[in-house]
């Protein structure tokens, strides 16, 4: 669940609000404006798969998004027993998408992907969670100016396979 939550935040961002003092928030500029959409809150049920002794499950939480300094945006998320934040970012010297995050479990993730034009977005990278180092592998879909899917996928022995899967619906912010 930390990762698909995670995850969801990589390649996401910030939507167009007005501050209870009337003035503007914060607008992010440059490739960064194609995930506006993201800024506000949104409540998310996310699907996990079975890992160790621990069978698969299926959670309910939030996943707030504010944009930051450097033209970045930020993302906390909250479940029960689970809490993590996060950053996303595009580097225009490298033309790549980039997003870290950790969680109150200890997992730590680092992850990027290309500049791609459209409803759909995947970043790869890495997980580390208890002193192990998995591949992992990101796709975020927009499926409307309200919703978005995020599927956070681990290489295991050479197949992907699915670590959580987040069904995400706005509660606040302008949907753009």
């Amino acid at each position: 669940m930390k990762k698909l939550l995670m995850l969801c935040l990589a390649l996401s961002a910030a939507v167009c609000s007005v501050t209870a003092s009337g003035a503007a928030a914060p607008q992010l500029t440059g490739e960064m404006q194609d995930v506006q959409y993201l800024v506000g809150t949104w409540s998310c049920t996310t699907k996990v798969a079975a890992m160790g002794n621990m069978p698969k499950s299926s959670h309910k939480g939030t996943a707030s998004f504010e944009v930051e300094p450097g033209n970045t945006l930020s993302v906390d998320i909250s479940a029960d027993k689970y809490s993590a934040t996060g950053f996303i970012g595009y580097s225009e010297s490298k033309k790549l998408w980039w997003n870290s995050s950790t969680d109150n479990l200890g997992g730590v993730s680092f992850e990027s992907g290309p500049s791609t034009a459209g409803a759909v977005s995947v970043s790869t990278g890495w997980w580390t969670y208890e002193g192990h180092q998995t591949p992992s592998r990101d796709t975020i879909t927009k499926t409307s100016a309200t919703k978005y899917d995020d599927l956070t996928e681990l290489q295991r022995a050479g197949k992907w396979q699915m670590l959580a899967h987040a069904v995400c619906m706005k509660v606040s912010g302008t949907p753009q």
